[in-house]
């Protein structure tokens, strides 16, 4: 049973991270739009 609990505890920290790199990844994406509009 707490072998159970433990794997959907890691399983959600798993996603959460995926979330956390997704978003940091579109944030750098959008950074790099900004400085390219500021240059041209």
């Amino acid at each position: 049973m707490s072998l159970n609990i433990k794997s959907k505890v890691l399983e959600k920290k798993k996603k959460k991270e995926m979330l956390v790199r997704r978003l940091d990844l579109l944030l750098q994406q959008n950074k790099k739009l900004q400085t390219d509009r500021k240059e041209s």
